[in-house]
């Protein structure tokens, strides 16, 4: 694919291209899948013609404010009312455009395989929920803004003394703010470009953490509230459930709390092991490896079950919580490849 990274216009239609057929068959299909009638037609507040003033004056006894999602929603639902199609087009159309800003993000960051890995998270069974439900538009929008945050901080680091890169550092802010908006497992992104930082230049100066405070700021009043940490054995099944997902599904069930169980000691155990592992093998092997396994592990942070919200009524793992935390994974795979001898591949 190296000639694709010339032709960037290619390549992105490639993208878009290979991510629109892939889910083309929620499209033609027709029909609600499961939750779509009650995100959409079944929502008083987004069928019905006050819903905004509803939907940005959130009630007392809401744990969460997440607005932009259901102005979303209720604005198609103006256009072409409960029809399915339109929110599924959207979602899908949306995820195409998140595979574009995670190839522009990857390779802003000059990481090899960025189209590769890009391809690959588009067309991951982990985001086959992000098109088929219109109750997962969360994850597709607050994906889209969150990608935007990065590149445009990513920006802001380039842009060295430039005027210019206040331009870009107000557009992350914006953009993060968006994307908590939408949900507040976003609260992450802060702790992944700082441990982006680092692995870059390999240090992460004191002007630098100052820059990110108000991100933190925000991060901590609207995201950190709603969520938790904890949980590893959780983390551990949801890191394999990137590279092996088996079975297919929403749910990936429940495993009980056996103290006694060694099993449950070891997944966790082995999960410091390779992070401590990676991290002293960074100069011999890059700090790449140890930077994208700690990215992976703050980005389950918020999703591992601690607190309990609906699906951890059911499982403590689903598809829908590697949907941005599969990321990290998959763009250490793509750099890998080179050196397995799949070049050409790129």
């Amino acid at each position: 694919m190296k000639n694709y990274s010339q032709r960037p216009i290619v390549c992105g239609g490639v993208l878009v291209l290979l991510t629109l057929v892939a889910y083309l068959p929620a499209l033609v299909r027709g029909g609600s899948e499961w939750g779509d009638d009650f995100s959409v037609a079944g929502d008083a507040v987004v069928s019905s013609t006050d819903g905004l003033v509803q939907i940005w004056t959130p009630p007392p006894e809401t744990r969460e404010f997440h607005p932009v999602v259901p102005t979303m929603l209720w604005a198609e639902y103006q256009l072409w009312g409960a029809n399915p199609f339109g929110y599924h087009f959207v979602n899908a159309l949306l995820h195409a455009i998140n595979a574009l800003l995670l190839w522009r993000l990857l390779a802003g960051l000059n990481v090899r395989g960025a189209w590769l890995a890009a391809a690959f998270w588009a067309l991951h069974p982990a985001c086959v929920e992000q098109a088929p439900l219109a109750e997962e538009r969360t994850n597709a929008m607050a994906g889209a803004l969150y990608l935007a945050a990065a590149i445009a901080y990513v920006e802001f680091w380039m842009w060295g003394g430039r005027s210019r890169r206040w331009v870009s550092y107000t557009m992350a802010f914006g953009w993060f703010v968006g994307a908590l908006l939408c949900k507040s497992v976003t609260w992450t992104l802060p702790v992944a470009l700082l441990l982006i930082l680092w692995w870059k230049r390999g240090r992460v100066p004191g002007r630098d953490a100052w820059h990110m405070t108000p991100f933190g700021f925000i991060a901590v009043a609207l995201g950190f509230t709603t969520t938790w940490i904890g949980q590893g054995r959780a983390m551990v099944l949801s890191a394999t459930q990137t590279v092996w997902q088996d079975p297919l599904g929403f749910f990936r069930g429940w495993w009980p709390a056996v103290v006694a169980a060694w099993w449950q000691w070891a997944l966790p155990g082995a999960l410091i092991v390779l992070l401590v592992s990676l991290w002293l093998l960074r100069n011999r092997i890059g700090r790449g490896p140890v930077t994208a396994a700690l990215v992976l592990v703050v980005s389950m942070g918020p999703a591992l079950g601690v607190i309990n919200i609906f699906p951890f009524e059911y499982t403590l793992v689903a598809s829908r919580f590697h949907f941005l935390t599969s990321v990290a994974l998959v763009a250490l795979l793509a750099t890998r490849l080179p050196r397995w001898g799949l070049a050409p591949l790129l």
